[in-house]
């Protein structure tokens, strides 16, 4: 497990230098160490979440950005949720938007979340906005197993910054 939780730290440190946003982002060295130090079993728990996203609860990498253990380069936040920078980028700008309610997965939502679900989406737009994205961009929800879901905790991407393809590579 800590063999993953290191590749991916090393991946995070080459993709922000592919996008030439390294230094952009100081906060990157902070959430590196405490990764590392603190988070190791819960990352690897993400990682491998897709087989086993029971057994992961609330304690995600998000769950710790929540709580204030881990740092991230908060875009937005309210009572309801908050915005904040991938730190492994797969445009120029992307960023997550999560809920502050425990939700791990979008099918397993209830009808009385229907206006958080809708406050979410509406905060990725405002936020794109804010970060330039007029010509548009993506917003992805990887839902389970099949869908690629790694982080047990209710999350939207939103990619953009640049001409993106269809179907995704």
């Amino acid at each position: 497990m800590i063999r993953h939780c290191l590749a991916s730290t090393s991946r995070l440190n080459i993709s922000l230098k592919n996008y030439g946003n390294y230094n952009k982002y100081p906060y990157i060295n902070q959430f590196n160490r405490a990764f590392t130090n603190s988070c190791r079993l819960e990352r690897a728990c993400e990682i491998t979440g897709s087989q086993h996203p029971s057994s992961c609860g609330n304690e995600t990498i998000f769950g710790k950005i929540l709580s204030g253990h881990i740092p991230a380069d908060i875009l937005y936040e309210d009572n309801d949720c908050i915005a904040f920078r991938d730190v492994d980028p797969v445009a120029p700008t992307h960023f997550l938007v999560i809920p502050r309610k425990y939700i791990s997965q979008l099918s397993l939502a209830v009808k009385e979340d229907s206006k958080l679900l809708g406050h979410l989406l509406y905060v990725a737009k405002e936020t794109a906005k804010k970060e330039g994205l007029d010509k548009g961009y993506r917003i992805v929800i990887n839902n389970g197993v099949e869908g690629g879901q790694s982080v047990y905790h209710l999350h939207i991407h939103v990619i953009g910054g640049c001409q993106l393809s269809w179907p995704p590579t």
